[in-house]
């Protein structure tokens, strides 16, 4: 991962360790200027061992790049 500049799935996204649930953890992460840039500027993720991710982790994250990129596709519309 350190090859690729790899981080944690809950980093990349802001999403910390989803205090307060997803409504909160994307307010949060919507003030950081950082995330929100990242989000904008990504053209594709790639996860691995996707099953480690919870169902509610995973939602808060699309819903996150959706509401930054003002696109109700997937992830925002990103591969």
């Amino acid at each position: 991962s350190l090859l690729v500049n790899g981080v944690t799935f809950n980093s990349y996204f802001g999403l910390g360790v989803m205090g307060g649930g997803p409504e909160l953890t994307i307010k949060n992460a919507l003030t950081n200027r950082a995330v929100c840039e990242r989000i904008v500027y990504t053209d594709t993720i790639v996860v691995d061992e996707v099953s480690m991710i919870s169902g509610e982790v995973f939602n808060t994250a699309n819903l996150l790049c959706q509401k930054i990129r003002q696109n109700k596709k997937f992830f925002g519309g990103i591969r």
